[in-house]
């Protein structure tokens, strides 16, 4: 990585199991809570699942697609995305067991499903090395389970962005309103806005200079009087 530096992110996974370890991701644990990048959650009840998603202190929700999944509604699902929370599909759990693979395709389809594909994040879900996945495999897997072509994309590139940001509005209890003109951005942070917003900035500022030239009143020349 020439020019480059790797940055590497702790990440905190709790396994919530019962009603009474929600506490884990609460106010009450705020302070230990701030010593990891990511706070990820796998609730294993539906009533765990909605304590999490009304969180604040929950970045990432991961399910263990192996096991019979409790139903997941897309209304709560969609209060989650609303709050930034984001939605892991670990692709370890399909391809390293193959008994139990078509119950985990099907599991995994039916958070997508849930999501409409929205804020979904792809990992290799790898203990070595050699389980690790090229983003090209895994946006060919991310199709093979119902995602869009853009939303392959996105839950490999923008999505893990978003999730970063998030992350760190969390660590600092607040959020933070910068207001950036479109053309300012560098070209790594154009993926903030949609690539037609830019178009349009960019046609807009055009059509402002053209304008002001043809606005500008004629200069007059004034005659020199002897």
């Amino acid at each position: 990585m020439h020019g480059k530096t790797l940055k590497q992110f702790k990440r905190l996974t709790l396994v919530l199991n019962e009603d009474g370890q929600v506490q884990l991701i609460s106010s009450n644990n705020a302070r230990a809570l701030k010593n990891w990048d990511i706070v990820a959650v796998q609730p294993c009840t539906e009533k765990i699942f909605l304590q999490c998603v009304q969180s604040s202190y929950v970045d990432l929700i991961t399910f263990n697609v192996q096991e019979k999944p409790f139903r997941i509604q897309r209304s709560v699902a969609k209060q989650a995305i609303d709050r930034g929370i984001h939605f892991e599909i670990n692709i370890s759990q399909i391809l390293l067991y193959p008994k139990s693979r078509k119950a985990a395709m099907t599991n995994a389809r039916r958070i997508v499903e849930a999501t409409l594909g929205r804020n979904i994040i792809i990992t290799s879900g790898a203990d070595q090395v050699t389980g690790l996945r090229s983003p090209h495999d895994l946006a060919n897997l991310g199709l093979f389970l119902g995602l869009g072509a853009a939303s392959c994309k996105e839950a490999l590139t923008t999505n893990p962005k978003k999730l970063i940001s998030h992350a760190a509005t969390r660590k600092t209890f607040k959020g933070i309103l910068q207001i950036t003109e479109i053309p300012t951005l560098l070209p790594d942070e154009q993926w903030i806005v949609p690539d037609n917003a830019i178009k349009n900035q960019k046609e807009t500022s055009d059509q402002s200079d053209s304008r002001e030239q043809t606005d500008s009143p004629p200069t007059r020349k004034r005659k020199r009087q002897n």
